[in-house]
């Protein structure tokens, strides 16, 4: 009769006395050790693109790392890249890294200094202030990587980085968006040498790569996309020539008013 009152006890108080005998609760039990691995859990996603009252949602030392499917860092997460970096090489099995907004400026060296083997599948990052030093580390380090997707970082000079690390770069990259990269000519030429031995998907936009020259043959590629980005023709007849198997080609916003003709170029007759 007290229930519900200050003389009684809480209903939650009853409810859990309820059911603590109650076969759902031995199913919740034995679900909790089957979701644990010596006290940790089991976590496929792992979200730090925020955290709550009490600090981050996914402290490493409750999960178990090394099962991790996909690591999500954000701008609320941990606050410094030493904090993103932990993560990125405790999940060294994850296979997605998805990164957006979340300040990453550093990030090549202190890779550099663990030297982790990552399993990365498919890396996004989306304006987290990353230099061409930072990229170029962590794509030596991804033997497995397929998808890349850039948006708003500021990575002129990737070509010399990508060159220095050229021995230890993923050979199986299929396919790669760089948009508002801030990359010229000799770092797209560089990155297409060195990654594009069987990309299929490039997509390029909003970089200047005025005398982009690739002297790799990218016997894979089918589709390539190069918008805004202050192509002229000599170069986009250069380009092509290197793509003989391309079935789909994206050249809006591009000068091909400028330069010389088609004909004139060193490529000719090999284009596709």
């Amino acid at each position: 009769k007290d229930l519900g009152t200050a003389k009684g006890d809480p209903l939650n108080l009853l409810v859990l006395r309820y059911l603590g005998c109650q076969d759902v609760v031995a199913c919740c039990r034995a679900a909790l050790e089957w979701w644990t691995l010596l006290g940790r859990r089991f976590v496929f996603i792992l979200n730090d693109a925020s955290q709550g009252p009490r600090g981050y949602f996914a402290p490493l030392d409750r999960i178990v790392a090394s099962h991790v499917d996909c690591i999500r860092l954000g701008r609320y997460g941990r606050p410094d890249v030493a904090g993103r970096c932990e993560i990125i090489m405790a999940c060294c099995n994850a296979a997605t890294l998805r990164c957006t907004y979340a300040k990453l400026t550093g990030l090549g060296p202190v890779l550099a200094q663990a030297v982790p083997k990552l399993s990365l599948r498919f890396v996004k990052f989306h304006q987290c202030r990353l230099e061409p030093g930072d990229v170029a580390q962590l794509l030596s380090l991804c033997e497995r990587l397929e998808r890349l997707d850039c948006f708003g970082e500021q990575l002129s000079g990737l070509g010399p980085a990508l060159r220095d690390r050229s021995g230890r770069m993923p050979c199986g990259l299929l396919s790669a968006e760089l948009v508002e990269c801030g990359l010229h000519g000799d770092d797209m030429s560089a990155f297409l040498d060195i990654l594009g031995a069987n990309i299929r998907h490039v997509h390029c936009q909003a970089n200047d790569l005025r005398g982009l020259r690739v002297s790799r043959t990218l016997s894979a590629l089918q589709r390539l996309g190069m918008l805004d980005c202050g192509l002229e023709r000599e170069d986009v007849a250069s380009l092509i020539a290197r793509c003989p198997r391309c079935e789909v080609l994206e050249l809006c916003g591009n000068p091909l008013h400028h330069g010389g003709d088609v004909e004139s170029s060193g490529d000719e007759g090999q284009g596709p």
